[in-house]
């Protein structure tokens, strides 16, 4: 794995294309990732989980402790996987710009999700008739009411703490690389979102 050379200043359009392709995959490999670990935990508490595209039917019933450490697995690997990808960069903060962090860095996207659902949610409840009954029993806001919260409560914190892990990963590409990798993030993540959700997710896992 390989990224646009650290040098100086580039916006042309192959450096910015460079950035994008980096980008294009992580919305797929997020996903089924995430979804992966609801799989998994399912799996694990001996139920008879099912994987889709885009969500996972858990096969652990409706409610219970079961079902909810269901619904804990998927975020705490996206936040597990991306604090990873963060801890990789501080630890080749002193060393050339290289492969390792360009890893490091696409994996301390994965906290990307966190913001990207919670500001479309919130976008949604400000439009006529407020967010879609189905986007209130994410997995956040189904934890948030299992511990007695608002169902936004950890929606939005993860969501803060998401901008931030955004953040801190930011700073650590190189100054004269950032406007370009800020449009190629940008512009790979939803392309990539809308090739996963509308063609190649249903496709592969319908």
């Amino acid at each position: 794995m390989s990224g646009p050379a650290p040098r100086r200043l580039d916006l042309s359009l192959a450096n910015v294309a460079a950035w994008t392709g980096l980008f294009l995959p992580m919305a797929a490999l997020g996903t089924v990732a995430h979804e992966s670990a609801h799989w998994a935990a399912a799996r694990a508490l001996g139920c008879a989980p099912v994987l889709h595209f885009a969500s996972t039917t858990s096969g652990c019933g409706p409610a219970g402790a079961a079902s909810l450490l269901v619904t804990a697995a998927g975020p705490l690997q996206t936040m597990l996987t991306g604090s990873l990808g963060l801890a990789g960069l501080w630890a080749l903060r002193a060393r050339p710009w290289g492969r390792g962090h360009m890893l490091a860095l696409l994996l301390a996207f994965f906290w990307t999700r966190q913001p990207f659902n919670t500001s479309g949610l919130l976008l949604l409840s400000l439009g006529p008739g407020g967010a879609p009954a189905r986007l209130l029993q994410g997995d956040e806001q189904r934890l948030s009411a299992a511990l007695g919260l608002p169902p936004l409560t950890l929606a939005v914190a993860t969501g803060l703490l998401g901008l931030a892990a955004a953040g801190l990963a930011t700073a650590a590409v190189p100054r004269a690389q950032r406007s370009a990798f800020a449009l190629g993030a940008i512009l790979g993540a939803l392309f990539g979102f809308a090739l996963w959700m509308q063609i190649l997710g249903p496709a592969l896992l319908p």
